[in-house]
């Protein structure tokens, strides 16, 4: 299991941007991020984002991804999770000294926090569970009867 690193965000999204499209409800965040990154580099702060890959046997594990002084957001797709925050926290603390987070998949930021906090002594805790509902499909509903007309002040 190695790290790869790149550049900016349209070298990050040219390699893993299919892999995260292909759940765009769990991995948007990310996706959403990094698109608006390659329109503007600098978009969420001055500092330079930074973007990673987890990679074993050919394959793309992991990907996570900083804008500092924000949060490190994580997205897992394979492999031991334990593992792939491991190789995550190492870098991230080649980095920096300190983060205010980490999102994204539960199990993934779970171990990301649990690692980060032993190897700093800091505390840490859950701020926000979150869920992610998506539409399948829309059901039919009958319309009301009736017809548009413009608003007047009597319907204020």
């Amino acid at each position: 299991m190695h790290t790869r690193h790149f550049a900016g965000a349209e070298g990050f999204l040219a390699v893993v941007g299919a892999q995260l499209e292909m759940d765009e409800v769990r991995f948007g965040l990310i996706l959403g991020l990094a698109m608006r990154l390659v329109r503007e580099p600098h978009a969420y702060g001055p500092e330079d984002p930074w973007f990673c890959a987890v990679e074993e046997g050919g394959r793309i594990c992991a990907v996570a991804m900083r804008t500092p002084p924000h949060q490190v957001g994580v997205a897992h797709f394979s492999g031991d999770a334990e593992a792939v925050a491991g190789q995550l926290v190492s870098v991230a603390a080649e980095l920096w000294a300190g983060i205010p987070g980490v999102v994204g998949d539960q199990e993934l930021a779970d171990c990301f926090a649990a690692q980060w906090r032993r190897m700093r002594g800091v505390p840490t805790k859950a701020r926000m569970a979150q869920r992610i509902y998506r539409l399948d499909r829309v059901s039919e509903v009958p319309l009301s009867r009736g017809e548009f007309r413009l608003a007047q002040a009597r319907d204020a």
